[in-house]
């Protein structure tokens, strides 16, 4: 019982600690207010459990903590996006150009869109889901490493979603 007592008050000062640390780290990957209340309430209620079934070394607590958030949130992302809606520009674009008649709607919701972005961005986008060349070729040409051109991407993609979103393009 004594130890039952001790985990809720070494839990309860975890949680007032890291409550706002693990928020801000969740919040940063997914960008959405409620969902990262509601993954970082889910995150100290996984530690909670844990720590009533068997201990944890308390100098490993923090990267136990953010090793369980990364995790949902990763979950999360596998459960969200098995089945989006992709928006193909590639295609878009040789519509536009395939008709001789004004483009349609989704066809200027998505240019518009796209000049919403920074030019950085959508420069990106264009190199990449456009004209299709390699995260290789395409660091190449903009001579910044792979990997800022990978984020940047991600970013980028998030972004015009949520342009999009404004706009309610997915709700059709």
């Amino acid at each position: 019982m004594e130890n039952v007592a001790y985990k809720s008050s070494y839990f309860e000062t975890l949680y007032e600690t890291m409550w706002p640390k693990i928020y801000n780290f969740i919040y940063f990957k997914i960008q959405n207010i409620e969902e990262a209340q509601e993954l970082t309430q889910d995150v100290f209620h996984k530690i909670y459990k844990q720590l009533l079934v068997s201990s944890i070394d308390e100098s490993k607590m923090q990267a136990y903590i953010y090793a369980t958030a990364r995790n949902i949130v990763n979950d999360l992302w596998r459960k969200k996006y098995r089945n989006p809606k992709i928006v193909y520009l590639d295609e878009i674009a040789e519509m536009e150009e395939k008709t001789e008649r004004l483009p349609s709607e989704d066809i200027i919701i998505i240019k518009e869109s796209l000049n919403k972005l920074s030019k950085d961005e959508k420069e990106i986008l264009v190199l990449r889901i456009v004209e299709g060349y390699s995260i290789n070729e395409t660091s190449k040409m903009l001579n910044k490493p792979e990997g800022t051109v990978k984020s940047n991407q991600y970013r980028a993609l998030q972004k015009l979603k949520k342009i999009l979103e404004k706009c309610n393009y997915f709700s059709n």
